[in-house]
């Protein structure tokens, strides 16, 4: 059986708090998970 590679994207929509701290540390532990960081929200609604 083939075994299946993935990884995980979080976006980061210009939030406040340590959101980016902690998907930064996830990261440094395992090489799945990645991120991307906008400066602010460009949708037109927020996302909370």
């Amino acid at each position: 059986m083939k075994q299946l590679e993935f990884e995980y994207l979080f976006i980061n929509d210009g939030s406040v708090d340590q959101t980016l701290t902690v998907l930064k540390n996830y990261a440094k532990k395992d090489k799945r998970v990645k991120s991307i960081s906008f400066s602010r929200n460009f949708g037109k609604e927020a996302a909370y």
